[in-house]
């Protein structure tokens, strides 16, 4: 405890159930767990896990029943605190409250194994093709609803389904009931499936009233934003029906598949970087040429090609010694939808396009990004994790590599520059400096290789290599931009569990593919 701080009375009763709670302390096991506690005499020590700093001194007077605080050191150092007394007294008892509860102390499974366990189930809400399937139906009865009223004979078509107004009412229904969570055979984003989260997208988006629908709950909402969905492509079919003979049934579909599209954006809160700027009044028949070019077919295939180049035969970054690295066969990107698609492997290329971000995350470049080996040793001492002891075979090299879980599921991965050592993919690794820390050259091979800004979450594996012994930590991404790549890579990319084995398909890399396939299936 520094020499600023303050003692501050108290007077607060624990029975003697939450004494023990308070006395078994707390080691944090995950980024997010904030504070290290643990009792010595009848002083209870509670630190801040990041940063090792003691913020609180509890002194207990215990020979009573029921046992009481009397009084607490603050600590109000500058340096380790930004904040004001009173908010310091606050704090604390909250954190009274909930370690001395017997919920601080149920098993702690990591956010980034939920998160990948969820992602890999069948009916994830996170997945652009269960959302879209979810609303195939609704698109296909809409359409079916409308086009007799202006062409005839649609029953011969193989997928033309008759459909009145109440089933198209039944669809919007189940739809509904899925996103707001009243079938349990569905899962995922409910963080962002609330009135706040997905109600005020489908609000803006979709063009409902912001002030008649303020106070509504969610499935009024996303009744009457489908509702809203079927209005409009009533209006398109209207239009597309005065054009002059024959129909084109193939514009027609190709426009309300892109709809779809736009529409399955919102449920998923992804509309801001695939659709940006765009709202469902925007798509009318007359506008369709702003999203779709039909009537030029060889000009859009011209455009895809010219999207999906390879990069530059030289690497905008050079290397160690100042000198250009020229990349033998270049590695050629995904179109921007790959990032919002958990199911797809997406590829950028140094200096190449990206989204704004992924699942509220920006990749903005990392600007402060430390310069030397003693700021990244800065770094990870601010987040210290456990360990096991480790100990290379004499004379290999002690090296350190990182597998970055993204909040879908995917993992990151990187092409190193020509192949090199043989790897078309792997994961962010390297050799470790004299004087310098594992967890440290994780987080800067991470950097340097992959442009990522990450945080440490958990050991997950030793490897064995011909010159070096290897530890790879799990981490997840905090921001940095993979287009930033050092000269080491050629590209970085972002793929499912499942597509790893055929990524990266140098033996070394197996073991940790192993462990990460085991640690989803925890």
């Amino acid at each position: 405890m520094p020499r600023d701080h303050e003692r501050i009375s108290l007077d607060l009763a624990f029975t003697a159930q939450q004494m023990c709670s308070l006395r078994l302390g707390f080691i944090p096991v995950d980024q997010g767990q904030k504070w290290f506690l643990y009792f010595e005499d009848d002083t209870l020590h509670i630190h801040r896990s990041w940063t090792g700093y003691k913020m609180f001194e509890v002194v207990f007077a215990t020979d009573g029943d029921p046992a009481r605080a009397r009084f607490a050191r603050v600590n109000l150092d500058p340096e380790c605190y930004s904040g004001t007394l009173d908010e310091a007294r606050e704090t604390l008892l909250e954190l009274l409250q909930y370690y001395a509860s017997d919920e601080a102390h149920e098993p702690y499974e990591p956010s980034f194994v939920s998160a990948l366990q969820e992602a890999t189930q069948p009916n994830y809400l996170g997945s652009p093709q269960v959302v879209g399937e979810l609303l195939l139906p609704f698109f296909k009865g809409a359409l079916c609803k409308e086009l007799p009223r202006h062409v005839s004979g649609l029953e011969v078509m193989p997928e033309f389904e008759e459909t009145s107004y109440s089933d198209l009412l039944a669809i919007n229904q189940r739809i509904t009931s899925v996103l707001c969570g009243e079938d349990e055979a569905f899962h995922g984003l409910e963080a962002w499936r609330t009135e706040k989260g997905l109600g005020q997208a489908i609000i803006h988006q979709l063009g409902l009233d912001a002030g008649w629908y303020a106070d509504e709950n969610l499935g009024c909402i996303v009744s009457e934003g489908l509702a809203g969905v079927s209005s409009q492509i009533t209006g398109i079919v209207d239009d597309w029906a005065k054009e002059d003979a024959p129909l084109d049934f193939d514009d027609l579909m190709h426009y309300v598949a892109v709809l779809q599209q736009f529409t399955t954006s919102v449920v998923l809160g992804t509309h801001t970087v695939l659709f940006p700027g765009i709202t469902l009044s925007d798509f009318t028949w007359e506008s369709r040429t702003r999203f779709v070019r039909l009537d030029d077919e060889v000009g859009q295939e011209a455009r895809e090609e010219e999207d999906l180049l390879p990069g530059p035969p030289v690497h905008p970054r050079p290397d160690d010694k100042g000198k250009p690295v020229k990349l033998t066969a270049p590695s050629t990107p995904t179109a921007l939808w790959t990032w919002q698609d958990a199911a797809s492997t997406a590829v950028v290329i140094p200096d190449g396009p990206m989204p704004t971000e992924l699942a509220g995350i920006g990749f903005d470049s990392w600007r402060g990004a430390p310069m030397d080996n003693a700021g990244w040793e800065q770094l990870a001492a601010q987040s210290l994790i456990d360990e096991p002891p480790f100990a290379p075979p004499p004379g290999k090299k002690a090296a350190a590599g990182v597998v970055v879980v993204e909040r879908d599921g995917r993992v990151w991965v990187v092409a190193p520059s020509n192949a090199f050592g043989n790897y078309p993919a792997t994961f962010p690794k390297g050799t470790r400096d004299a004087g310098m820390s594992l967890q440290g050259t994780a987080l800067r091979e991470a950097f340097e290789e992959a442009g990522l800004r990450v945080e440490l979450t958990g050991f997950l594996v030793d490897v064995a290599r011909s010159t070096s012994h290897t530890r790879y930590y799990l981490a997840r991404r905090l921001s940095g931009n993979p287009a930033d790549m050092g000269w080491e890579s050629q590209c970085v990319m972002l793929t499912p569990v499942s597509e790893l084995a055929a990524l990266l398909t140098s033996k070394n890399d197996a073991p940790i593919i192993q462990a990460i396939k085991a640690l989803a299936s925890q």
